[in-house]
């Protein structure tokens, strides 16, 4: 709820900043007059193209916060994850901010005529525009220009980046896939789960590790792991078996639906539970400590 509220607040906020803005070019315009205020008399033509600019974008601003809800709202019943939700509308989100910036230039070029400094003044700001709006595209096409150049690892590797472990599955030029292993489940099984990694993860690298990596290649390249993906994915669940300190660990290995684990796990507890309670040769462990006297030497315990 209180994330929901601070979306609505700061989408009002927007929408409020807008109209406030556009409420005073239009006094300072003599478009609006408000009985018994003197209306101030402004040159707004002295502003040039800007005072069309900065509605435009405060607008631009305002309109996809108040988009932004709707839009899930309405993907809601279409599309399962909130992920792939947040995903389109940051497509529309470009979408929209590239047109909004086609139009800045538009506006400064109209005003400016032949002026060059006009011209230049809006080859600046369409340039802004489209590295602000495809910055992270750009990002990721330069990660992924690394990984082509340096080899890093290819189809059917198993890498481990940005806290992910996994199979290579995919690469893009915008991400990467990862069929994930290990985790919580036991041994190196697979989750079930397929990860996506923008590649200015890889830019970012380059940056910091690249020079020890190269320098260390030959050892690194010793420590990796290549391994086919074997496409496999166990029809039925298995237990996985292992030794505990003082106990023998039964690890219990099922795939389903990520948003409806917890009421999977559940149904499964409830089961194991029932199974056991009706096995008279299987009672759960406790702590507790019991001592065996031998047959020569009884012993009594006062607890």
């Amino acid at each position: 709820m209180r994330v929901a509220a601070w979306r609505q607040a700061r989408a009002l906020l927007w929408v409020g900043m807008t109209l406030v803005l556009l409420l005073a070019l239009f006094i300072f315009a003599g478009v609006v007059t408000i009985p018994g205020i003197p209306t101030p008399r402004v040159d707004l033509s002295s502003l040039g193209p800007w005072v069309y600019i900065l509605p435009l974008l405060l607008a631009t601003k305002a309109l996809l916060e108040v988009l932004r809800p709707v839009f899930r709202a309405a993907l809601r019943t279409h599309v399962r994850y909130e992920a792939d939700i947040f995903a389109h509308f940051q497509i529309v989100s470009y979408v929209v901010w590239g047109t909004a910036f086609a139009l800045v230039a538009y506006v400064l070029v109209e005003n400016g005529g032949q002026d060059l400094a006009y011209l230049g003044t809006a080859f600046v700001v369409a340039s802004a525009a489209l590295i602000f709006v495809m910055q992270e595209p750009l990002l990721n096409l330069v990660g992924w220009l690394v990984l082509i150049a340096m080899g890093l690892y290819k189809l059917g590797d198993r890498i481990e980046m940005n806290q992910a472990r996994g199979y290579v599955v995919d690469i893009t030029p915008m991400n990467t896939t990862l069929r994930e292993v290990g985790g919580l489940l036991y041994g190196d099984s697979f989750t079930g789960r397929y990860v996506t990694i923008p590649k200015l993860l890889l830019e970012s690298a380059e940056d910091i590790v690249a020079p020890m990596m190269r320098e260390n290649r030959a050892h690194l390249r010793s420590k990796y792991e290549f391994a086919d993906l074997a496409d496999y994915i166990a029809e039925e669940p298995k237990v996985g078996w292992g030794l505990g300190a003082s106990s023998v660990d039964l690890t219990l290995v099922y795939f389903c639906p990520v948003f409806a684990k917890g009421a999977y796990r559940t149904r499964l507890v409830k089961r194991i539970l029932e199974k056991f309670s009706g096995e008279t040769r299987v009672a759960f462990a406790y702590p507790h400590m019991q001592m065996v006297p031998s047959a020569d030497k009884k012993v009594s315990v006062v607890r």
